[in-house]
């Protein structure tokens, strides 16, 4: 019998004063952070823990910044984190592999190149699309059902990553 123990996460969102959601206003994020920069910073503040809760404050800042990193927080804060995933789909394996092929035939042919930066470009902002879409959704509804759908999405999106990476390699950004 396997036992999980559950890791007990800092909740970001209340250093910054906000609810959980899957979207925020990131210039509101920004502010909220370097005035809680200022009031941590352990150049400005004494004690013990200063430095610990300047580190806190960015790391949260860092997570909650980064659209994929939020959406993977929020999952593991409801009990739904990607990394808890045993199986994915056999069609999006099936079409991770054939990206793959892809990727590993256009490192050797610059020509293929272009066309396959921008299919993976399309692919991206379908997914980002989707994932937009059912985020919103659940902040606005705040339907236990969609955190699947987005469990899923955000797992395709870290397949989406490691690709990018591949691709970054012979056509950087």
């Amino acid at each position: 019998m396997a036992y999980h123990q559950q890791i007990i996460l800092p909740n970001y969102f209340d250093i910054f004063e906000l609810g959980v959601q899957f979207n925020l206003d990131k210039s509101d994020l920004r502010k909220r952070f370097i005035r809680l920069s200022r009031n941590t910073h352990p150049d400005l503040q004494s004690g013990s823990d200063a430095l610990e809760q300047s580190t806190l404050v960015n790391k949260a800042y860092k997570v909650l910044s980064d659209d994929f990193l939020r959406t993977r927080y929020v999952l593991e804060l409801m009990g739904k984190g990607i990394e808890q995933t045993d199986t994915v789909p056999m069609d999006f394996l099936m079409e991770m592999m054939e990206w793959n092929e892809r990727i590993e035939s256009a490192a050797d042919h610059p020509d293929q190149q272009p066309i396959l930066i921008q299919d993976f470009k399309e692919l991206k902002q379908g997914v980002e699309s989707a994932l937009l879409a059912k985020t919103q959704a659940f902040d606005q509804d705040n339907e236990p059902t969609l955190l699947d759908d987005i469990r899923e999405i955000c797992l395709q999106q870290k397949y989406l990553l490691r690709m990018q990476e591949s691709i970054d390699k012979f056509a950087p950004r």
